[in-house]
Order: C-alpha cells, then sequence, then structure tokens
C-alpha cells in the first residue's frame, strides 16, 4: 500500500493571523488525515504465486483483499507517526513560502 497524509483543503479550515510589526504569521492548521491509501498492484504477489486461477480463487482473493485494506486504512488513519511525519513536511513548505518575504511563521494547536 501507498499511504498520503496531509490536510484535506476541500472541507477544512485553517487561520492565519499576520502581525505586520513583529513580521510574523501564525498559522493554525487543521488536524492531519490520511488522504489516500492506494493498493500497489504490481508489488501484490497473488497472481504471480499461483499457476491455474479459479474463479472461486480470485472471488476469495478480492474478498481477502478489502478485508486487509479496510483494516490497513483504519490503522494507518489512526498512526501518529505518520500524521506528525506529514506535519512536519507542510510545516516546513510553509516556512518556506514565507521565508522568501522575510517574515516569520508561528503554529498554533491544530483545529479540530
Amino acid at each position: 500500500y501507498k499511504a498520503k497524509y496531509g490536510i484535506n483543503l476541500i472541507d477544512s479550515v485553517f487561520k492565519v493571523d499576520y502581525n505586520p510589526s513583529r513580521e510574523v504569521i501564525k498559522v493554525t492548521l487543521p488536524p492531519i488525515k490520511l488522504l489516500s491509501l492506494e493498493l500497489l498492484v504490481d508489488k501484490s504477489n497473488f497472481f504471480q504465486q499461483k499457476g491455474i486461477i479459479t474463479d472461486n480463487d480470485i472471488e476469495m482473493y478480492k474478498k481477502i483483499e478489502g478485508q486487509v485494506y479496510n483494516k490497513t486504512k483504519k490503522e494507518l488513519g489512526l498512526n501518529q507517526q505518520y500524521k506528525n511525519s506529514a506535519l512536519v513536511q507542510i510545516k516546513k513548505i510553509i516556512r518556506e513560502q514565507y521565508a522568501s518575504f522575510n517574515i516569520n511563521v508561528e503554529f498554533t494547536e491544530p483545529l479540530q
């Protein structure tokens, strides 16, 4: 699987306050979420290991694959380590954008 974490810009709210006298922007981001989970079909080895595949095998595989996908999505959606890693990257990108204007960025706790 390939998991992507970030901020859903479609239905999220975040806050930006600018203090020109201090040349500081305060940013409050929404919580980081698991945005997508993709099955990497080329990494799946079910079809590579089977010599003759019956319709029953394929149906069983699809059922198991769905169960594993749902379990994985739930677990990864709760994985705070991955969310924190994504948050670090997002903050880095935002800081870099404002650095070219000599504006510092401070972050407050994510909105819930």
